[in-house]
């Protein structure tokens, strides 16, 4: 529908397709707050038929995005378990909030892994991003941070370029100070 936001249409869609897949069997939700059931999608490539990780968070982007993006660009198999309105994540997740990273170890045994940022540096370790020495790791996480800063700062985005804002000035002084550093990786 016209009226749907960018998150909604995602949404739905995300929906529709785990219906068609055989995964859900219900009507895709009218909003983030319908009373609808979680869905997984299970990312298995180059024929991988079980994951050791879970990645669950709400059906949007946000906190769980860098995580679901690791994930993908390393082509690690996951499941991907989305939340709408349903708060039954607050049962096993450590802080009750989300993300949280779902560990099934090949002994058996498991953990449950909550905030963001410690969900990036374990992912980053155990799929082979974050560095081969000490001193790229610490490049790694330093650009990390810094990206921390400039998600703080996103709402200046839609400020003109020339505005004098503090909050644009910062994002700029950011976004350059990145690309600097960057640009020649």
């Amino acid at each position: 529908p016209q009226n749907m936001s960018p998150a909604m249409k995602v949404a739905a869609l995300i929906a529709m397709a785990a219906a068609a897949a055989g995964l859900v069997a219900s009507e895709p939700p009218k909003s983030l707050s319908s009373e609808h059931d979680r869905i997984i999608v299970k990312h298995r490539p180059q024929g991988a038929t079980s994951a050791l990780f879970e990645l669950h968070y709400f059906c949007l982007q946000g906190l769980g995005e860098l995580p679901r993006l690791m994930l993908e660009v390393t082509q690690t198999p996951y499941d991907s378990v989305m939340y709408f309105s349903s708060k039954e994540y607050k049962t096993f997740a450590p802080f009750g909030q989300m993300p949280v990273l779902h560990v099934k170890k090949e002994d058996g045994s498991e953990a449950w892994l909550a905030q963001s940022g410690s969900i990036v540096r374990y992912l980053s370790k155990k799929l082979g991003l974050s560095g081969g020495s000490e001193e790229e790791e610490s490049m790694v996480d330093m650009v990390f941070e810094g990206s921390k800063d400039i998600m703080g700062k996103k709402a200046a985005v839609h400020e003109a370029m020339g505005s004098g804002s503090t909050d644009a000035q910062r994002l700029r002084m950011y976004l350059e100070k990145s690309e600097a550093l960057l640009g020649s990786k």
